[in-house]
């Protein structure tokens, strides 16, 4: 189960023996978890002259925690992320406690400096880890134990719902999306992997649709990243114009951001397309958007000077329910269902995603899927 905190969606669980509790934001834009430590100063907690709070993302102790290994290959832990967060510290290895399971030996950082307050559930390729060496990260510990089959997971953020968000490792809830579910290969922006390094896909034409007439803002080649750890949309600047037009959203500076009238949201008819690799994924506007002051609402989106570095965070995914198959580099979208209640879970396989169509069945075709109102 995640929490939705509004602009970003955060995890239980513990760590070491006994276990001590964390909350972490979900990111699959990352692959490395790191909590808060005793000796980090910028927590009120451990300084006098800290300058924020770690009491609801927790703080590791490791003296207290008699599984504590600190034996691994490459112990320091250096991070920075695009929203400009800093963290540092060192890396070691404990037991850690998930929905009521055991699971040894996964490794993780101790903060013993950072900007924020804020902890990382980091979920993504191996690739994206901050050590010098690569190391086994969350899911490959998990597949690696036999505790699922393979290296997957699926992300239900149940559209602005404020409870019913879910992560689950190693399967496939088919209740909580309707429609087609349809895999589509990950793509690389970088020379030099074997795979490729980020959940990236082709992004194909991104479209918008006001009460029922659709217009297309883009189409060509594009590359978006699938990053639960971000807030918004970063899609190219003359993107993002004929969308904040078309909805009569103005830029506010003292915001950072395009508000307009939450009532232009509230029209099912009022949504955009997203097109990759001939799947359509339908984003109802007031999905897309987070509230701001009385009828007032924030578009969902923010500018990037590339169409290699597009960012789909959680204003799209909220959305689209997504499995993230990284044994076979790969994801699978279909459309979210908000306020789903009912449970229908598979196990994924390693070569298997249940009810997913495979790429090679469909590629090149357009998929009109379900237009899921909010």
């Amino acid at each position: 189960i995640l929490k939705n905190e509004q602009t970003y969606y955060t995890i239980s669980y513990g760590l070491g023996s006994p276990a001590q509790p964390f909350r972490g934001l979900v990111d699959t834009g990352s692959a490395d978890i790191w909590v808060m430590g005793t000796d980090n100063p910028s927590c009120k907690e451990n300084s006098p002259t800290g300058t924020y709070s770690c009491a609801n993302a927790g703080i590791f102790n490791k003296a207290t925690s008699s599984t504590f290994n600190t034996g691994v290959d490459s112990p320091n832990f250096d991070l920075s992320y695009n929203d400009g967060t800093a963290v540092s510290g060192t890396y070691g290895k404990d037991t850690m406690t998930l929905s009521g399971a055991s699971i040894p030996g996964v490794q993780f950082a101790v903060a013993s400096r950072s900007s924020s307050s804020l902890a990382v559930f980091g979920v993504g390729p191996q690739y994206l880890e901050s050590s010098y060496y690569l190391y086994d990260n969350l899911p490959i510990v998990l597949a690696n134990s036999k505790m699922i089959n393979s290296q997957a997971y699926s992300l239900y953020l149940n559209g602005r719902e404020t409870t019913g968000a879910s992560i689950l490792f190693g399967g496939v809830d088919s209740a909580k999306y309707t429609g087609g579910l349809y895999t589509i290969p990950m793509v690389s922006r970088y020379n030099g992997y074997p795979t490729p390094p980020e959940f990236t896909i082709a992004l194909n034409s991104i479209s918008y649709t006001v009460g029922g007439t659709e217009t297309v803002a883009a189409a060509r080649p594009m590359i978006a990243l699938l990053d639960s750890g971000t807030s918004l949309m970063y899609l190219p600047s003359d993107i993002v114009n004929k969308i904040a037009t078309a909805y009569s959203a103005t830029y506010t500076s003292s915001v950072g951001a395009y508000v307009y009238d939450c009532g232009t949201s509230a029209k099912s008819d009022n949504f955009l397309t997203f097109t990759f690799s001939g799947v359509e994924m339908n984003i109802p506007l007031q999905v897309a958007s987070l509230p701001y002051s009385g009828n007032r609402c924030i578009l969902g989106m923010s500018q990037t000077s590339s169409d290699n570095n597009i960012i789909l965070g959680d204003t799209f995914l909220r959305a689209v329910y997504t499995v993230f198959d990284l044994t076979n580099s790969q994801v699978a979208m279909a459309q979210s269902i908000n306020g789903a209640t009912s449970s229908s879970v598979e196990e994924i396989t390693a070569d298997l995603i249940p009810g997913a169509v495979p790429y090679s069945d469909f590629k090149g075709s357009r998929k009109n899927v379900a237009i899921i109102s909010s």
